[in-house]
């Protein structure tokens, strides 16, 4: 069921990306994509920086704190969020393309 929480959060964030689309790249507003069901928690990215993660499969936006280490692993992240992937799947395993687009970032 979590990480279908965390697929609704992502849809949600993807409609709120195509009525910015034309929106200069500044930071947005977002959903936070944790795994719980009654987060309302929101933080800031730019456009690149969500398409990017949006892009690996498998990978969810987060606030600091809001990750759960029993479920899923930190594989990027800022001062304003985290990118996580479940445990024990191959998306944890190669290095995503989120991590490379936040290392060129930096």
């Amino acid at each position: 069921m979590h990480d279908s929480v965390q697929e609704l959060f992502r849809s949600v964030n993807d409609r709120i990306q195509d009525l910015q689309r034309d929106w200069p790249d500044e930071e947005r507003t977002v959903m936070c994509e944790c795994r719980d069901l009654i987060c309302q928690a929101t933080l800031r990215v730019t456009d690149g920086e969500y398409r990017s993660i949006a892009a690996a499969p498998g990978h969810f936006l987060v606030l600091p704190g809001h990750e759960q280490p029993e479920h899923e692993r930190v594989v990027a992240g800022t001062g304003r969020y985290f990118v996580v992937a479940a445990r024990g799947s191959a998306l944890t395993e190669a290095p995503a393309p989120a991590e490379a687009a936040l290392a060129s970032a930096a």
